[in-house]
């Protein structure tokens, strides 16, 4: 049986998001289509998360969907539901992987996935509004990451786990990832 890595896995899905792109690419809808710069405020406080198409639950992204609109408003959400889980998750006494770990890396997945959906397209796409759209969401996404990577409890609830019992009882590719979530701070 063969395991991936966490990087192989980010590799596979960057180039599925690629593929998905150049798809896209072809087609007239989606983010192709020009998007008055006039009308992207309105757009903005009419989009509702469930017409995002960014903060839909696909196995890929939809990309024939996805406008420069979208980028904020899925940001500005994904950034908020990563740090209400995160609050939920620190609140606990005790940490464990089951009640910790994976649940941190599955909301960290979410506005992951966002973000590189976002960026992937300002990469690929050069059009104004998608450069513009990418560039407001930067700072946003850029101090969310840090204020992660710098909190104190978060670093402390892992190398409780790091430090428990239940460390022993975890397998090789758990231990992997606490280390280099420790490593990683």
């Amino acid at each position: 049986m063969m395991f991936l890595c966490k990087t192989d896995l980010q590799n596979i899905k960057q180039l599925s998001l690629v593929i998905i792109i150049l798809i896209c690419l072809i087609s007239s809808d989606g983010i192709l289509a020009g998007v008055d710069a006039s009308s992207k405020d309105k757009v903005h406080q009419e989009l509702g998360v469930e017409e995002n198409p960014l903060l839909q639950n696909s196995i890929l992204p939809r990309f024939d969907k996805i406008k420069p609109e979208h980028f904020e408003p899925a940001i500005e959400q994904g950034i908020k539901e990563n740090k209400d889980t995160i609050e939920k998750l620190l609140a606990q006494k005790k940490y464990t992987w089951d009640n910790f770990i994976a649940p941190l890396d599955e909301a960290s997945e979410r506005i992951s996935i966002i973000w590189d959906t976002v960026r992937h397209l300002n990469d690929v796409i050069a059009r104004k509004e998608v450069r513009d759209a990418y560039e407001k969401c930067v700072p946003a996404v850029t101090k969310h990451f840090t204020e992660i990577k710098q909190d104190v409890r978060i670093y402390q609830a892992i190398e409780q786990i790091f430090k428990s019992k239940e460390y022993g009882s975890l397998n090789s590719i758990q231990k992997k990832i606490i280390s280099d979530k420790l490593r990683d701070f």
